[in-house]
């Protein structure tokens, strides 16, 4: 009896641990938004291993900024990186009171900032920064990049 020589090649793809904390009604759909930052992962060529994001009240981020950053002022997004690419692993904290603020502000609905800033987060994970005017440019670049992705995919949403 011959036996057959078989040469296996096992891939093992680790599925990004994606989590999103008090996602409002007016987000979009949690598997969008997950499948979403997979191909965005994809594109700046990083692997996520966890990300998540929470979505709190403008006191409960004021205190996180207050007791981590030592910034006694709101915000609408802090970014915690724990992993440096080319792997992922964050923690981002969006307050829905700015959030909600900054749609109306800029004139866009509530979902497409929410989008915005979950993509600042991201890019914030992968050490994009935005203290100078250069970098906020550089930064709004990257997200609209981000947002076109999703917005490519999803039609119906604005």
């Amino acid at each position: 009896m011959i036996l057959a020589s078989f040469n296996f090649t096992y891939i093992c793809i680790m599925q990004p641990d994606i989590k999103f904390l008090d996602l409002p009604s007016f987000a979009p759909d949690k598997v969008d938004l997950e499948n979403w930052l997979i191909e965005c992962s994809a594109l700046y060529k990083v692997i996520i291993n966890e990300f998540y994001v929470n979505f709190v009240g403008a006191d409960a981020l004021l205190k996180i900024n207050q007791a981590h950053l030592s910034h006694d002022t709101h915000t609408d997004i802090i970014t915690f990186s724990y992993e440096a690419p080319p792997t992922l692993s964050a923690e981002v904290f969006i307050s829905l009171p700015m959030l909600k603020d900054n749609a109306s502000q800029y004139d866009v609905s509530p979902e497409n900032e929410a989008l915005r800033l979950i993509s600042h987060g991201f890019l914030h994970a992968m050490g994009y920064r935005d203290k100078t005017k250069n970098d906020k440019d550089t930064m709004t670049q990257e997200e609209n990049v981000c947002l076109s992705m999703f917005h490519v995919k999803h039609q119906g949403h604005v």
